[in-house]
């Protein structure tokens, strides 16, 4: 009886390292992966905007509205890498929050200029609608934009051409909104 539990044991032993060993080699293989993408996105993002900044008169309306779709797509890739490190720190337990007290207003409008290049690329248009008492609450500005940003580009990702997706702030209860 001692000498099964004794391997009981040791299996359990064995299995409980062999994760460990697992999650340290994801956790090093997602930080390599997301300092090795940061980098070269971050140059192309900085050498796009150079360029809108000085040639932006010389470009055709096309030209404009592919410089600004690759900008945005370059943001939309840096919002995913900053998720992956995300879900690493949640699943760590060392996800901070900031939250402090944000406009709205201001929250939903960068959300909607993240997507806006994309919407209109697919003839996807998007309203506003503002149903709060409140223009301000307490929140984390940068992690809501994230939020929001995803869900809007799932929506225009599934949505067919000439739809409209109305975003629709409305208070939840005396403090949420």
């Amino acid at each position: 009886n001692s000498g099964i539990r004794l391997v009981i044991f040791l299996l359990v032993a064995y299995g409980s390292w062999l994760i460990r060993v697992a999650q340290n080699r994801q956790k090093e293989l997602t930080d390599f992966i997301v300092h090795d993408l940061k980098a070269p996105l971050t140059n192309l993002y900085e050498s796009l905007s150079l360029l809108k900044d000085i040639r932006a008169d010389k470009l055709s309306d096309e030209q404009r509205d592919w410089l600004a779709s690759c900008l945005v797509s370059c943001k939309r890739a840096n919002t995913l890498i900053a998720s992956i490190l995300d879900t690493s720190r949640l699943e760590a337990g060392k996800m901070g929050i900031a939250r402090k007290v944000e406009s709205i207003r201001d929250i939903v409008g960068l959300s909607l200029q993240e997507v806006s290049v994309w919407a209109k690329r697919n003839r996807i248009f998007i309203r506003e609608e503002y149903d709060s008492r409140k223009e301000n609450n307490y929140t984390d500005k940068g992690l809501l934009v994230r939020v929001m940003v995803n869900l809007l580009s799932n929506a225009i990702k599934v949505s067919p051409p000439e739809t409209t997706i109305v975003v629709r702030i409305f208070d939840y209860d005396e403090s949420n909104i």
